[in-house]
C-alpha cells in the first residue's frame, strides 16, 4: 500500500511542515553540522600531528648539530701514544673508534676507568681471573680523505723505519713495533682512513702490532 501517494496523507504532511518550518530546516542542518564537526576534529588532529612532527625533527636536527659541533677531530697519534702501554686493539671505522686496553693489575683499572669516563662517550670494563680490560668507544670528526695507494707511497718515504708492508685484497697490511707505528701515525695523522691495529707480541720495551688500513 502506497501511503505517501494518498492525497489526504500528503496534504496533512505539508500542513504540518508549513505550521512548523523549523522541522524542515533542522532536518537539513543536522547532517551538515555533524559533517562540519567531524571535519574540524580531523583538521585539528592533522594540525597537532604536523606540529608534533615539526618539533620532533627540529629537536633531532638541533641535537645532531650540537653533537657534531662538539666532536673532536680524531688524532690517531695522540690516542696511540696516550695508551701505548695498554693497547690490545685500536679500531677506527667511519669516524667511530673502538679501543681495548689491557691491565695486568686490576687495581689500576678502576682509577683509569674514572679518568676515561669523563673523557669518552662510552667506557666499560671487564675484570676476571684471566684478564682485566677497559673498552672505550667514541665518535670523532673526520679528517681529509686519502687514497690507500697514496698512503702506501707516503709510508715508503719514511727512511727511519724498516717495516713489513703489503697490499692484500686492496687493504694495506703493516707489521711494526711501537716506534714504527708512531712514525706511521705521525705521517698520516691529518688524513681520514679506516684501520684496525692489533697487538701481536708484547715485549719488555717494544711491542709489535699488526696494522690493517682498509681501502673503503
Amino acid at each position: 500500500m502506497n501511503l505517501l501517494g494518498n492525497p489526504g496523507i500528503q496534504s496533512n504532511l505539508n500542513s504540518i511542515v508549513k505550521k512548523n518550518p523549523k522541522i524542515l530546516s533542522e532536518s537539513k542542518k543536522t547532517p551538515e553540522n555533524q559533517f562540519s564537526n567531524k571535519n574540524k576534529k580531523y583538521f585539528y588532529s592533522i594540525i597537532l600531528f604536523s606540529l608534533f612532527l615539526t618539533l620532533f625533527f627540529s629537536y633531532s636536527f638541533y641535537i645532531s648539530s650540537k653533537n657534531n659541533s662538539t666532536k673532536n677531530i680524531f688524532n690517531c697519534l695522540n690516542i696511540f701514544q696516550d695508551h701505548m702501554n695498554n693497547i690490545i686493539s685500536l679500531e677506527m671505522i667511519d669516524n667511530n673508534m673502538r679501543l681495548v686496553l689491557d691491565y695486568e693489575q686490576s687495581n689500576q683499572i678502576y682509577t683509569d676507568y674514572d679518568l676515561y669516563y669523563s673523557k669518552y662517550s662510552f667506557v666499560g670494563f671487564s675484570v676476571d681471573k684471566k684478564s682485566s680490560q677497559i673498552i672505550i668507544k667514541d665518535s670523532f670528526k673526520g679528517n681529509k680523505n686519502i687514497d690507500i695507494y697514496e698512503l702506501f707511497t707516503l709510508i715508503n718515504y719514511i727512511d727511519s723505519i724498516n717495516i713489513e708492508k703489503e697490499i692484500v685484497g686492496d687493504n694495506l697490511i703493516i707489521i711494526g713495533n711501537s716506534f714504527e707505528i708512531i712514525n706511521i701515525f705521525d705521517l698520516v695523522n691529518k688524513y681520514k682512513f679506516n684501520f684496525k691495529l692489533e697487538l701481536i707480541k708484547k715485549m719488555n720495551n717494544k711491542n709489535y702490532y699488526n696494522l690493517v688500513i682498509y681501502n673503503d
